[in-house]
């Protein structure tokens, strides 16, 4: 995973971690700004998905988090063709695996389990809402 410095968007991510917002919540609303989105509604919008899905374990919240933002950027709010979606589905695709081999699983409770004790669940999980934002950051090149 990331080192523990990193740019502003990644700073402002964790940051907003820190202060309580779930996983899904912090990455998603690091990318307000990019897409011209006030960042509350960002975080109202990210809300249920911290914690693995509604604090189910499922797909991590930093890794939907990150999805979003890709949408919300990388998206579109009109028809697009078949071959347009599935090279969009690819690109998403392309990210979820760049997550999986930093951070070993997509998962919330696969990647608790892999921490294990060895930090304390808030500060594991800031690196990989910190890891999640790097991707995203690389990805579209900002």
């Amino acid at each position: 995973m990331q080192k523990p410095e990193g740019t502003r968007r990644q700073d402002i991510a964790c940051a907003l971690f820190q202060e309580g917002y779930n996983c899904a919540q912090s990455t998603f609303a690091a990318f307000s700004g990019d897409a011209g989105t006030e960042r509350a509604v960002l975080l109202r919008i990210a809300s249920p998905f911290g914690g693995g899905i509604a604090g189910r374990k499922e797909s991590c919240g930093a890794l939907t988090g990150m999805l979003m933002a890709a949408g919300l950027i990388q998206g579109w709010d009109e028809a697009k063709s078949p071959e347009e979606k599935e090279a969009f589905s690819a690109q998403m695709r392309a990210l979820i695996g760049q997550f999986e081999e930093a951070c070993g699983h997509t998962d919330c409770a696969s990647l608790l389990n892999r921490n294990g004790d060895a930090l304390p669940k808030r500060e594991y999980c800031t690196g990989l809402v910190r890891e999640a934002v790097a991707i995203l950051e690389k990805s579209i090149g900002l």
